[in-house]
């Protein structure tokens, strides 16, 4: 991504966390992306690129944020960073199942970890599982087919 895509992007109002504050919990899901990242620049990248793709763009800082979301707000797809602090990705896999929180929304991982955490992740119920650093286009386009999906 070229600095000069970032640095036009306005950014939206976020609290201490980095959670979008002015959500509207009745927009329509289908182009609505939860975030949930705890490196801050890479939340923040993550949030621009799909911001300027067309989508609105919920934030958290971590796997129990995530799950606070989760229980007013139904997005298209969940983009997932699984080594986080407080509530890790794995984590957050098992309790959105044990909760029934959104069960049907895909869910995108976009992580660091190795392949055996990657695959116990896709046997929580990921998707699917993109490797840091993440091409933001191929990020783009996976989202944009999981949004597609939901509109059906």
């Amino acid at each position: 991504m070229e600095v000069s895509h970032f640095e036009r992007t306005a950014s939206s109002p976020l609290s201490s966390h980095g959670v979008n504050v002015g959500f509207d919990p009745g927009s329509d899901h289908v182009r609505t992306v939860l975030v949930i990242e705890d490196d801050l620049d890479m939340r923040e990248i993550e949030r621009v690129t799909l911001d300027s793709a067309g989508y609105h763009v919920v934030l958290a800082a971590n796997g129990q944020e995530g799950l606070q979301l989760l229980q007013n707000q139904r997005p298209c797809v969940i983009v997932l960073d699984l080594m986080m602090p407080v509530m890790d990705g794995l984590t957050f896999l098992a309790e959105r199942r044990k909760r029934g929180l959104a069960e049907d929304v895909p869910i995108l991982c976009v992580t660091a970890a190795g392949h055996e955490m990657q695959k116990h992740a896709l046997t929580l119920g990921a998707r699917e599982c993109l490797h840091k650093p993440t091409n933001l286009d191929e990020l783009c386009e996976r989202i944009r087919h999981y949004c597609e999906l939901a509109a059906l």
